[in-house]
């Protein structure tokens, strides 16, 4: 247990490069936000599949800070955009994330263009849109789909037959454990 506990205290520690190169090509690249785990997997045959040269670097940020705590996503965007301007000074940009790296991907290119840059491109891969950009019908509309996809899990299924009734030497008899 003590191995595990160093283990993952290094894990934590160690430095994680903020951007991976996902494949080789020529001209401007294309950026790639990670989703919250900092995984590129779900992503890798989208970016085998892409039909161009171009090549496709994966930002991967540190989502925690020193602390353990989530970082707040003006801090990741000024460092997504400082890694961007790194790898390519000069626009046009290409970015594109991964559920909370669409979050990502979106700031950024809001923050490069603030700052006078051109942004070719954003992608959206499979976003939420945060709760205080929806209009109030369609936070409404969010509300009762998760609460449609809360009744209907496993666990609410499993639940609903421990207290339902079940046939037990041909009467119906409340199942207890």
């Amino acid at each position: 247990l003590r191995g595990l506990a160093r283990t993952t205290a290094s894990a934590r520690n160690a430095e994680i490069p903020p951007i991976r190169v996902l494949r080789q090509g020529t001209g401007r690249p294309i950026f790639l936000c990670c989703d919250l785990c900092g995984q590129f997997n779900e992503l890798h045959g989208l970016v085998q599949a892409l039909d161009t040269d171009r090549p496709v670097y994966g930002l991967q940020l540190s989502i925690f800070d020193d602390h353990g705590r989530r970082r707040a996503i003006a801090d990741l965007t000024v460092d997504a955009t400082a890694v961007v301007l790194a790898i390519q000074p000069e626009g046009p940009y290409s970015l594109t994330g991964f559920s909370f790296g669409g979050l990502l991907a979106y700031e950024t290119a809001c923050s490069l263009t603030a700052a006078g840059h051109s942004v070719a491109f954003t992608g959206l891969i499979d976003v939420v849109p945060p709760t205080a950009s929806l209009t109030p019908g369609q936070a409404r509309a969010l509300r009762w789909a998760q609460r449609l996809l809360t009744l209907t899990s496993k666990e609410r299924l499993r639940e609903r037959w421990r207290l339902s009734y079940h046939i037990r030497s041909g009467e119906l008899a409340p199942y207890r454990q």
